[in-house]
Order: structure tokens, then sequence, then C-alpha cells
């Protein structure tokens, strides 16, 4: 009958993607709203709101729990998670600043996870050496962690200090028991030296990232590394890059977004290859299954770039909760619009 508990088990079971569980606590808790605080109700109105894919609304419910307890962690830690997720980067630095430094050393999880927020969110405003210096206290403070050599080596692929990166992907290799995925954050950085104009040594790391996972398959360490196809989509490998994208069609079920996704990948790198009509085919199918973000990219390869701009908008205003935030600027599905300035504006990368 203690509701404060059962609101946190609620976050916690959603948070872990337990939904039956969630919806149970919710149902018990909603049952009983009348006995609520209006901090509890607006827990609740943020939960119910995650859950069902509002995530503007959830971020407006977390906004009034710190309105009401403005030293809260737990509703910092909310906040900077829903803003995360609608791409307002600005605001989770507003709304993490000062926070790790307060918490304990014991709150490993929370210091990791609001860590990692900051430093992506420093890095896509553009606020690389501050993204760095986090990056490499995260390090220090999670030794080994691949998730950490990744954001350092992207913001080190960002400011163009390609010897410390070196340093850095060799300290990753380094790591007793290959604990640090070194073809992860080769396959990742590969992407944003290519975005920074980087392309040789872009080129030179996805091909090591390729080597490292093919290795791998033929050893049977790993069926379906995700990260190979980073790998072979920034060393320009089509062939490969189509008949993993095809593989992983296969994988999931047909007309998903996973599906569509890797349809799409087959149509940039068809475009790629010179088949024009087969990428066109495939352009068409994504627009028959409403996909039409995954279409606009076929477009963009193609170099029909009017078009591809015309089908994105038409797929953020009608299919996503989010907004154009949410795109990256490093993102190479994208790299024929990043210097096209009707995308940037639409997509707000000239503000």
């Amino acid at each position: 009958e203690y509701l404060e508990p059962a609101l946190r088990m609620a976050g916690n079971a959603i948070a872990r993607r337990r939904f039956d569980e969630a919806d149970s606590l919710i149902d018990h808790i909603r049952a009983r709203r009348q006995r609520l605080t209006e901090y509890e109700n607006f827990y609740l109105t943020s939960l119910e709101a995650f859950r069902d894919g509002a995530p503007a609304s959830a971020l407006q419910a977390a906004r009034e729990l710190q309105r009401i307890v403005p030293h809260e962690f737990v509703v910092r830690y909310a906040r900077a998670r829903f803003a995360m997720d609608l791409g307002e980067y600005e605001e989770v630095v507003q709304t993490l600043a000062g926070v790790i430094e307060r918490l304990p050393p014991s709150y490993v999880s929370p210091r990791r996870t609001m860590g990692t927020q900051l430093t992506r969110s420093y890095h896509e405003l553009g606020r690389f050496e501050e993204s760095l210096a986090l990056a490499r206290q995260l390090r220090h403070e999670f030794p080994g962690e691949t998730q950490m050599y990744l954001y350092e080596a992207s913001a080190l692929a960002a400011l163009g200090w390609l010897d410390e990166l070196a340093e850095t992907i060799a300290a990753c290799e380094g790591v007793p028991g290959g604990e640090c995925d070194a073809a992860r954050v080769l396959a990742d950085v590969s992407w944003h030296l290519t975005a920074h104009g980087h392309r040789e040594a872009a080129r030179s790391y996805a091909l090591r990232s390729v080597e490292l996972y093919r290795s791998r398959i033929e050893g049977g360490d790993m069926m379906y590394p995700a990260f190979l196809a980073y790998g072979l989509r920034a060393a320009e490998l089509w062939e490969d890059y189509a008949e993993l994208s095809r593989q992983s069609m296969a994988r999931y079920e047909k007309g998903s977004d996973n599906y569509l996704y890797s349809l799409s990948c087959v149509g940039m790198a068809t475009a790629h290859l010179g088949d024009r009509a087969e990428a066109e085919a495939i352009m068409a199918r994504l627009l028959n299954e409403e996909g039409f973000v995954y279409a606009g990219y076929v477009a963009a390869h193609l170099g029909e770039l009017d078009r591809a701009v015309d089908y994105i908008k038409r797929g953020v205003t009608s299919e996503s909760p989010y907004g154009y935030d949410h795109f990256m600027r490093w993102d190479l599905d994208l790299e024929p619009l990043w210097d096209y300035p009707p995308f940037r504006e639409m997509v707000g990368w000239d503000d």
C-alpha cells in the first residue's frame, strides 16, 4: 500500500523493458491515484508517457518533477534520459550540470549513465574538448569499458587529433583479456573520421575493424557482429555491405523497423554499385511500406536530394515521435545530405 516503492519498481521495470510487470504496477498505482502527492502524480505520468512511446510528454512531466524537487538526482537522471531520447542535448547538459561531481563513487550505475549522457551531449553540441575531458575521466573511472573508449575516440576524431586517437585505440587493444572491443571502436570511429574529413584514416580504421570481425566469425566467436556493417560501410565495401544487409533482413520480421532499415542498406549499397534500377525498386518497396525516412536514405545515395528531403520530412512528421534533432551529423546514411542546404535548414544544423 506504500505507493512510492511501487513507483520506483515500475520505473525500474520500464527501464529494463519488462512492460508486463510495469503495467501491473502502474494499474495498481492508478487505482489509488487519489492518494498520490503532486510529485508522485508527475512521476506516474512520466512513466506512463515513456511506456506509451510519448517522449515529449515524459520529458514535460520530468521537468515538473524537477520544479518540485530541484536537487533530487533520480529526477535529473530521468529528465536527462527523456531529453536524450528527443535529441535535446542542451537540456541534458543543463540538467546534469554539477550532478556527477556530487554523486558518491558508490553510485556506480548512475555515474556511468549520466556521465555517458553528458559526454555524448557535449559531442553532439560540438563541444568536443569538453566531451573528451569527461570521456577520459570516465575511462579511468570505468577501466576497460568499450563505451568509454568509443566516446574518447569519437571526440579525438572530431578534433582531428589523429596521433592521440591512435594512442587511445592502442590502449583499448592492450586492455587485458580483450575486455575493450577494439573492433567496435575502430568501426565506430571510422564514421566520425569520415564526417570530419579524414577519409584516408577512416578507411584504414574501417578495414582493420572488418579484418578483426571476420577473424572472430571464422573462429566461431561471433555469428552476426552488428558493427561489422559499420566497418564495411565506412570502408565502402559495397558488395559485402549489401550481402550482410540481406542476411540481416532474414533475421527480422518482414515489415518491422529493423527489416526496413536493412532493406534501405541494400538500396544504398546497390546505388553505389551502379544498379540504379534495383535501388529505385527498393525505394518503391520502402515507400509502399511507409518507411519514408529509409526511402529518403536510398534517394540521397541515388543523388536525388530533393526527393530525399521530401521523404525524410514525411517520415518524421507522420511516423516518429522524435524530431529532427534525432539525426546525427556523423551518420553515413545521411552523408549525401550533410552539406545540402535544404536538408541542413530542415533539421536545424545551421542554427
